[in-house]
């Protein structure tokens, strides 16, 4: 983990950028898998602002929509993330799933997952899916990040962890299990909740989804800029370091 401390501790004295950076090949070493806005291949023929696929920096784990009419918007959330183009997921239709292909996650892991981005909309009804993570089937044995009318939802296998959250401003998400395997929610720097102990994931995770459940159902209305996962909880220092990259990014929103 030194390479990505001393990678995001780099970006965070770099001047501001005017775009996007994509995220530095350096800080993606081999346990570690990000989705910025490097590796996105958009459908003209349904629209410059469908996404086909987004494939992670290491183009491993490449979650698509083979429906035109399902996938997921490319385009500015209104003045948010500086008015720059992100992923928009929509309850009604779009989202972004991958077949099962190389391990995520594996068995017995305690994984950590970042996502960054904005729900736009609460969901009108049900357990709807963020980012979720799952075996060859459908068996969610990873984390799941959920949006329910009133609640955040971050579930493991045996644990899930709600708390109430309506918020619809941007958020830097942080959903991971302790190094003891305690379901741990942080929202912006601020834990928002634990659950369990002794957790870990009950099979390796082979099949991603981006705005909704795993399979396609219960999507979200949420505006992804960035996504990261590690096999194991990072180090509290480097979180601090990531945190302050989205600072940079993004100005005031985050800490």
């Amino acid at each position: 983990m030194l390479a990505l401390r001393k990678e995001v501790q780099r970006l965070v004295h770099a001047q501001r950028a005017p775009l996007y950076p994509a995220i530095p090949a350096s800080l993606i070493v081999d346990e570690l898998h990000a989705w910025d806005f490097s590796k996105i291949t958009l459908d003209a023929a349904f629209g410059a602002g469908n996404v086909t696929t987004w494939a992670s920096r290491r183009g491993v784990y490449s979650p698509t929509q083979g429906t035109g009419a399902a996938r997921p918007n490319y385009a500015a959330d209104s003045t948010y993330f500086r008015g720059l183009p992100c992923v928009q997921s929509t309850n009604a239709a779009r989202s972004l799933s991958s077949a099962a292909g190389s391990t995520i996650f594996a068995n017995a892991s305690k994984p950590y997952v970042l996502t960054i981005g904005r729900m736009r909309a609460l969901p009108p009804s049900g357990t709807c899916g963020i980012t979720q993570f799952a075996d060859a089937g459908v068996s969610i044995n990873g984390p799941g990040l959920y949006q329910t009318t009133t609640q955040l939802q971050n579930f493991f296998p045996a644990s899930t962890l709600s708390v109430g959250y309506t918020s619809l401003v941007p958020a830097f998400i942080e959903c991971f299990l302790t190094a003891a395997g305690v379901n741990t929610l942080v929202v912006n720097g601020v834990s928002l909740g634990t659950n369990g102990t002794g957790l870990t994931d009950t099979a390796a995770c082979t099949r991603m989804s981006i705005g909704a459940n795993i399979g396609g159902a219960n999507k979200t209305d949420f505006s992804f800029v960035y996504q990261l996962t590690a096999p194991s909880v990072l180090d509290a220092n480097v979180r601090q370091y990531l945190r302050r990259w989205a600072r940079l990014l993004f100005g005031h929103l985050f800490v």
